[in-house]
């Protein structure tokens, strides 16, 4: 570990521990201040088992790290993931090429309800349509 850089075997038990705990076809790991493994988990998971898998993870290898969905972040969070975070996990590449589709797809789709909001505001002075 570097940092909050976490590399080789010490990365690989750790990616083991979530993807054991965690069924997600991506796993994405972001080094800032705290070490962040975003997922991409079944909805009705509850938030108890991805602190549960921290909690592993903290006891088994010392590092503290958060766990989170890749959905509780907006349109332009999860394309800065997506190009910036490191994938440490994919079930396998066509699943990840699918899933950052998607993620470029939302993001297209923001810009295009954003558009359309200025374009109403300047075409009727308000946000409401009438």
């Amino acid at each position: 570990m570097t940092g909050n850089r976490i590399e080789g075997e010490l990365l690989n038990e750790i990616v083991g521990v979530i993807t054991e705990r965690i069924l997600t076809p991506v796993l994405y790991m972001y080094c800032d201040e705290l070490v962040e493994f975003v997922c991409f988990c079944d909805m009705n998971m509850p938030i108890d088992e991805l602190r549960e898998t921290e909690r592993e993870v903290y006891d088994r290898f010392g590092v503290e790290a958060e766990i989170v969905d890749i959905r509780e972040f907006d349109e332009s969070d999860r394309m800065d993931i997506v190009m910036n975070a490191e994938i440490v996990y994919t079930a396998n590449d066509i699943i990840r090429t699918l899933f950052e589709g998607a993620m470029f797809a939302d993001m297209e789709a923001s810009n295009k309800r954003r558009g359309e909001v200025i374009d109403r505001i300047n075409k009727t002075g308000t946000y409401y349509m009438h």
